[in-house]
């Protein structure tokens, strides 16, 4: 009996099993391109962006 499944399924797992429609195929890239960042990723990309425009150069003690 074993051997009648194993043979049953022996060309089984060349099967495709997850099928992702044209649009998720689509959403996964387009979040891959183009990535959202949260709100405080934003907030720390804004902090480091000023950070890196201040003038130290005049700065003296």
């Amino acid at each position: 009996m074993s051997i009648i499944l194993k043979m049953l399924h022996l060309f089984d797992n060349k099967k495709q099993r997850e099928y992702v429609s044209e649009a998720g195929q689509f959403l996964s890239t387009y979040d891959r391109d183009f990535p959202t960042r949260s709100s405080s990723q934003k907030k720390e990309a804004q902090k480091h962006r000023n950070i890196f425009n201040r003038k130290t150069d005049d700065f003296k003690l």
